[in-house]
């Protein structure tokens, strides 16, 4: 019998504080986490972000 394949799936979910617009850290086109070299799971304070709908600027906190 092949077993089958289940895959990891993660999301970092935040919302502008300005326009309310809801957006995922780790798949903004901006490149946010991996870029600035976050490990999965990690937590972390004041990291800033910028929303891509509107270009406010924001801090959020990581939560796991």
């Amino acid at each position: 019998m092949i077993n089958a394949t289940a895959r990891w799936s993660m999301s970092l979910e935040t919302v502008c504080p300005e326009c309310k617009h809801g957006f995922d850290l780790v798949r903004c086109p901006i490149g946010y986490v991996w870029d600035c070299g976050i490990k999965p799971l990690e937590e972390r304070k004041d990291f800033e972000v910028m929303c891509p709908a509107c270009k406010h600027e924001f801090k959020v906190d990581f939560k796991y």
